[in-house]
């Protein structure tokens, strides 16, 4: 089970079979319940049909007879046999003429009630008959005025079964004598003798009385059905389709009733040969199903992996940038939007390579101006604490002369000596103050250089952030227009659904545009889930370039806290100019005192008091000048931190840029 959740192939492929599976099953017990429906309603519709048609015919027969026997019944011959010998000849003349235009007629004959019998072909005539006795003759006297039909019986001239067709022979109110027509069995079996239904499928006929009056089988013919459930359910009804059990086998009969004679024309089958028939169609169904499932198999199993390969392509080249390699490709071969994907990844891997590169040139440049600024940093620490340490030298000296100001006299030379130690450190103090004038300005211009490098790597940042949130924008507007596809299959699944219930409402008419309606709903069942796969596969990728687009922006704000540091340093230096300015206009104010106090050594001993006042004087602008140094010192340190800071900023970004294979 893992394995099948973790393999989009096996997903496809089963999916698709369980679809096709489910499909032809169904399919095939739809066809199989059709076919089975068909069969028996084709067997019902040809028994039907073929019964009606053996009542159509025995119904033109018997309807012939009538009128030969009421035409021989309105004869003279008939009506006044009993009168002379010539009407008894001249009615063996009309039996002749009438059976030789119905042939279908075995032998007519005419009874009276003393016994008279009249017969053609004379052949048949018999001493020993008597009319009166026969049931054609009694049946016929019973129902006076109508036609009467005989259960078949076997002739006692000729030994073969025959029915007869009588009606009585009527004169001035009152009978003559009853005219007959006799039929042989035999044209009743020569019409069933062809009727073929399957192997098993035969007719037969059976009368008002139950008895059969035609059977395939001769020796059938005379047995009584009378009593029994079909015939019951035959005489209450005109025509209709049947499954009775006769001789012990389920059979399916179809029967039509024939108003004229009372019998009913039957077309029986047996029911185990339809049986077998419609396990042969499903069989067949079987088997093409088989074949149709092995081919769809086949070709699922090469669709699945045309879809699968290059999605397992793409899914290893993720890994291996996620890995940090960006020098992947993807062939592409495809011209779907697979394919169009793979292209889009390509070119995204090509401008997240571009801006890498980017990223570590500035990073190189950005390290080698941080190497640069924080040795000169360093360089002006120490000419900062060289400059404090002789401001001291300075207030010190200072101190000294106000203290031993009354002592002026007697250390003249001492003093001299201090203002030649106090001019030299003054000239010394000053070439410290110019140089680190120029190596704050140069710090300075550094500092600007490393803010343009700074503020073009934000841009560059900027844009490959811009690149990648246009790119998730186009994603997301791929995963509408799926979402649209998919909208759509369901909408077009919905319409064949509608189109196979019009198209089952229509019946036979609808059967080709219900297989259709069928293609249909399957091909949109088929887009509605490639685009459900399409869609999670995007949603992968959307979350992957939501990733890259976080990684971005992080790398833009660590850019952005690198810029304000620079700021703030680039601020640092200016105030470090800004009191290297100051000192030196200390020192300026220094060399003015130093020189009136050069000019004036030999007025030292007249203006003791000035000298005092001087030194006073000197005391404040070198505590002044010691402040100003001490503070000179404290920013040279911040910005020694700050440069320090830039330093591990740009070292720790190169390693991280280290990471990709560009």
């Amino acid at each position: 089970m893992k394995f099948f959740r973790k393999s989009i192939l096996l997903k496809i492929l089963g999916i698709f079979l369980s679809i096709l599976v489910l499909s032809m099953v169904t399919l095939i017990t739809y066809v199989s319940v059709d076919s089975k429906n068909m069969m028996n309603a084709f067997v019902s519709q040809t028994q039907r049909l073929i019964a009606a048609q053996l009542e159509r015919s025995s119904e033109i027969l018997f309807h012939n007879t009538e009128r030969t026997l009421l035409s021989i019944s309105r004869e003279r011959s008939a009506r006044d046999v009993l009168v002379s010998e010539t009407y008894q000849q001249m009615l063996v003349e009309d039996f002749k003429k009438y059976q030789e235009m119905n042939t279908s007629i075995t032998a007519l004959m005419m009874g009276t009630d003393d016994d008279q019998f009249f017969i053609y072909p004379t052949s048949r005539q018999s001493k020993d008959y008597r009319p009166t006795e026969q049931i054609w003759y009694q049946k016929a006297m019973e129902n006076r005025g109508r036609v009467v039909y005989t259960s078949p019986f076997i002739d006692e001239t000729t030994g073969e079964t025959v029915i007869v067709i009588a009606t009585t022979v009527n004169k001035d109110f009152g009978v003559v004598g009853v005219v007959g027509a006799m039929l042989s069995v035999d044209l009743f079996q020569q019409m069933l003798e062809y009727i073929q239904i399957g192997n098993t499928g035969y007719a037969f006929a059976v009368d008002s009385e139950g008895d059969i009056t035609a059977h395939k089988d001769a020796r059938k013919i005379g047995t009584s059905l009378l009593g029994s459930t079909f015939f019951d359910k035959i005489q209450t009804i005109e025509q209709d389709f049947l499954t009775e059990v006769i001789d012990n086998q389920k059979q399916t009969m179809s029967f039509q009733a024939n108003f004229r004679t009372g019998w009913h024309f039957v077309v029986a089958m047996e029911y185990e040969e339809i049986q077998h028939e419609i396990y042969k169609m499903i069989l067949k169904n079987v088997f093409v199903f088989i074949g149709v499932l092995l081919i769809a198999s086949l070709l699922s199993l090469w669709l699945a992996g045309s879809i699968v390969k290059p999605i397992r392509a793409l899914a290893n080249c993720m890994k291996q940038v996620q890995k940090g390699d960006l020098s992947v490709r993807i062939p592409v071969k495809l011209q779907d939007e697979i394919g169009e994907l793979m292209h889009d990844f390509n070119r995204m891997i090509e401008q997240v390579r571009g801006l890498v590169q980017e990223i570590d040139y500035t990073c190189s440049t950005l390290m080698k101006s941080s190497s640069e600024y924080y040795a000169m940093a360093d360089n002006n620490a120490a000419t900062a604490q060289q400059v404090l340490a002789s401001v001291s030298n300075i207030s010190s000296g200072s101190d000294q002369q106000s203290v031993a100001a009354q002592k002026i006299l007697s250390q003249i030379q001492a003093f001299a000596s201090q203002i030649s130690k106090i001019t030299h450190n003054a000239n010394h103090a000053s070439d410290q103050a110019l140089s680190n004038a120029k190596i704050n300005i140069t710090g300075i211009q550094m500092m600007q250089q490393l803010h343009a490098n700074s503020q073009n790597n934000m841009d560059y940042v900027e844009q490959g952030v811009l690149e990648i949130e246009g790119l998730q924008h186009k994603s997301e507007a791929v995963v509408k227009i799926m979402q649209s596809i998919e909208k759509v299959a369901k909408q077009t699944n919905l319409i064949s659904f509608n189109a196979s219930i019009e198209a089952a409402r229509a019946g036979e008419h609808g059967r080709g545009f219900s297989v259709i309606a069928s293609e249909i709903q399957q091909l949109a069942q088929e887009v509605e889930m490639l685009s459900k796969k399409t869609y999670g596969y995007l949603a992968e990728m959307i979350s992957q370039v939501a990733q890259t687009a976080d990684s971005m922006k992080k790398t833009q704000k660590a850019s952005c806290d690198e810029h304000t540091s620079m700021l703030e340093a680039e601020k640092i230096l200016e105030t470090i100019k800004d009191t290297s300015h100051v000192i030196e206009q200390e020192m300026q104010a220094l060399y003015k005192s130093i020189d009136c106090m050069n000019e004036e050594k030999h007025h030292i001993l007249e203006a003791v008091e000035e000298i005092a006042g001087i030194s006073e004087e000197a005391t404040a602008a070198t505590q002044q000048i010691h402040a100003g140094v001490e503070r000179h010192v404290k920013n040279n340190d911040t910005a020694l931190s700050a440069s320090e800071q830039l330093l591990n900023a740009a070292k720790s970004l190169k390693q991280k840029v280290r990471r990709f294979k560009i």
